[in-house]
């Protein structure tokens, strides 16, 4: 069977995603250190915040698996217009688990406990809209805001937010960079217009380039908290 055009011109990226899937695999695959729950005895304020945010990240680590899933399929198919968002989306868990590490390690400072409890509560809890929690309460904190935890990544790592606003120029229709995007996937399929390729490689290779820095990063966020987390419940 013939390939079409968008296929020629896409299929040289998904090795690169299988590959971002595969570290993030790994990364899932060792991720750990705490215990399961629910815990045999009640843990004390200070492990019970710190088990709280491991579980965050554990949650966060799957999700982005899926998201990974999701991306290789839609892409395979041509739906490239998707890529941009589930990417962005990557980079927002990205984001945030960083933010979570940031906060376990502020509970270990005596002068920044009450407030990093806290900012664990409203993390791991909050909702701008009102929500019921597991255990049956309605959620009582503000979320944090997104860019919140974006311009937190950014402070350690430079360009990061240079790269999510690329991402969002590339997922709302008020802009070029998104038509490129409808134009690159099956449904237009311009890649016949040379001047038009040229581009949208260099788009399709920077969204990949940040999907990659994005599970890379967040692997050795995955560590950290590991470790943190052996600290608090050592093995038996």
């Amino acid at each position: 069977m013939t390939q079409k055009q968008w296929q020629v011109e896409t299929e040289q990226y998904v090795p690169r995603i299988l590959k971002a899937l595969e570290l993030h695999e790994v990364t899932l695959e060792k991720y750990g250190g705490f215990p399961d729950v629910p815990l045999s005895e009640p843990p004390d304020e200070k492990a019970r915040a710190i088990l709280q945010l491991a579980l965050f990240v554990l949650s966060g680590i799957k999700v982005v698996q899926l998201i990974l899933d999701s991306l290789i399929h839609r892409w395979s198919i041509g739906m490239l217009i998707s890529a941009p968002l589930e990417i962005r989306l990557i980079m927002e868990y990205r984001a945030a688990i960083s933010f979570g590490l940031e906060i376990a390690a502020q509970l270990e400072d005596k002068e920044k406990y009450e407030k990093a409890f806290e900012r664990c509560i409203r993390l791991t809890t909050g909702s701008k809209t009102p929500i019921l929690l597991p255990w049956g309460e309605m959620s009582a904190v503000k979320s944090f805001s997104t860019m919140e935890f974006v311009r937190h990544l950014e402070e350690l790592d430079s360009g990061v937010l240079a790269d999510y606003e690329y991402l969002c120029e590339s997922s709302h229709p008020n802009a070029m960079q998104h038509m490129y995007l409808v134009m690159a996937s099956k449904t237009y399929d311009n890649w016949g217009n040379e001047q038009f390729k040229k581009h949208a490689h260099e788009m399709l290779d920077r969204c990949v380039e940040i999907c990659m820095r994005s599970v890379v990063g967040l692997a050795k966020s995955a560590q950290d908290m590991t470790e943190i987390c052996a600290k608090h419940f050592p093995s038996k």
